[in-house]
C-alpha cells in the first residue's frame, strides 16, 4: 500500500472545515433548545393563569355550595313531601302513555293537608292539560282511575278544534297519606 501524504496546509484545512461543521451544529441544536425553552415559557405561563382562574372558580363554587346547603334545611321543610308529588307526576305519565296521548301542562304545587274524620291527608290540586284524539282523551279518563285511584276530577273542559287534535284540560284533586 501507498502511503499518502497530507500537506500541513490541508490538514489545517480540514480541521477548521470540521471544526466549523461542529460550530454550525452546534449553533442549530442551540437555537432549537431556545425555541423549545421559550415554548415550554410560554405554556407554563398559560398554565399558570389557567391555574389561577380556576382556583378562584373553585372558591367562588365552594361558596355557592356552602350557601345551598345551609339554605337545604329550609327548602326541604318548604317541600317534605316531594317524592309523593314525583310519584303522582309519574302516574300522570303511566296513564298519559296508556291512553296515547300527550301530556303539554302539568302543574303539581305543594300538598296541603286536609282532615277528614281522624285521618289527614295531604291533597294535591293538580292542573293537567293533554292533547290527542278525542277518543284517547275520553281513555285517559278511564286510565286515570287505575293510576291514581285516589283522585277526583275537580273540573275538565275539552276543546274540539276544526283541524288537528283535541285538548282536554282539567283540575284533578288527589289524596295522599301523611300529615307532611
Amino acid at each position: 500500500m501507498k502511503n499518502i501524504k497530507i500537506s500541513r496546509t490541508i490538514k489545517w484545512i480540514m480541521t477548521l472545515g470540521i471544526l466549523l461543521i461542529l460550530l454550525a451544529a452546534a449553533v442549530i441544536l442551540y437555537l432549537g433548545q431556545q425555541t423549545k425553552h421559550n415554548q415550554l415559557s410560554s405554556d407554563l405561563s398559560s398554565a399558570q393563569d389557567n391555574l389561577i382562574a380556576k382556583s378562584q372558580e373553585k372558591d367562588q363554587l365552594e361558596s355557592r355550595l356552602r350557601e345551598v346547603n345551609l339554605a337545604l334545611p329550609a327548602r326541604e321543610v318548604q317541600f317534605p313531601i316531594s317524592d309523593q308529588s314525583m310519584t303522582l307526576q309519574e302516574a300522570l305519565f303511566g296513564a298519559a302513555d296508556e291512553a296515547g296521548v300527550e301530556i303539554t301542562i302539568l302543574g303539581c304545587p305543594p300538598a296541603h293537608p286536609e282532615t277528614q274524620g281522624t285521618i289527614t291527608y295531604q291533597v294535591f290540586l293538580v292542573t293537567v292539560s293533554a292533547e290527542g284524539e278525542m277518543e284517547s282523551l275520553l281513555g285517559l279518563l278511564g286510565h286515570l282511575g287505575y293510576w291514581l285511584p285516589s283522585a277526583s276530577i275537580e273540573s275538565a273542559l275539552v276543546n274540539t278544534p276544526s283541524e288537528g287534535n283535541a285538548t282536554l284540560s282539567m283540575t284533578l284533586k288527589v289524596y295522599a297519606l301523611g300529615a307532611g
